[in-house]
């Protein structure tokens, strides 16, 4: 995974992960699932996950 700095310290993978689907924008939220993917994109190295509140 390749990575890339953000602001003057943190380094990320270049590749992030969106999680606006695991809360509030599609139904129905199933726990488990979510959780699921998590792993699954911290275990192929992702380290950016976009978690703002809408």
């Amino acid at each position: 995974m390749r990575h890339r700095t953000l602001g003057a310290r943190a380094e990320v993978a270049a590749i992030g992960h969106g999680t606006m689907g695991l809360t509030m924008a599609y139904e129905p939220i199933e726990a488990e699932a979510d959780i699921a993917a998590l792993r699954c994109t911290h275990d192929l190295g992702v380290t950016l996950s976009d978690i703002a509140e809408m």
